[in-house]
């Protein structure tokens, strides 16, 4: 049972549900779940957590403005490790993820065995 507190920040109920699932199975109990930037930032600044993983497009807040606000924070939360998911094939979104240093990305539609491996990334 890994002990890590991980959020899931995504508009899509459906894929949302199914991360969890991902990361339930694999043995994290502690996930939350978010539908866009704004409540992240929210409970990011309410709690501590290990790991985002965040949708790209979503109102109220984009991906890239959550990762910003991470970044810009003057705190340990500028160091939280995200991954940015994205159904885009952009090099411009890559590299604008790249530009604010994100820990990682996955391109959807994505595997089990990918997430498996984007998160041994992060934790080792």
């Amino acid at each position: 049972m890994n002990k890590a507190r991980i959020l899931i920040v995504e508009d899509n109920k459906n894929m949302r549900e199914i991360l969890n699932k991902i990361l339930v199975n694999i043995g994290f109990n502690n996930v939350t779940g978010v539908e866009n930037g704004k409540l992240a930032w929210e409970k990011i600044q309410q709690a501590q957590f290990d790991l985002v993983i965040s949708d790209l497009m979503m109102p109220e807040m984009n991906g890239f403005e959550l990762l910003k606000q991470i970044r810009n924070s003057n705190n340990y939360i500028k160091d939280l490790p995200v991954i940015i998911t994205t159904a885009s094939h952009e090099v411009a979104d890559i590299n604008e993820a790249l530009k604010w240093k994100v820990n990682s990305y996955l391109t959807k539609p994505y595997s089990v065995k990918t997430v498996v491996a984007k998160i041994k990334e992060i934790f080792g």
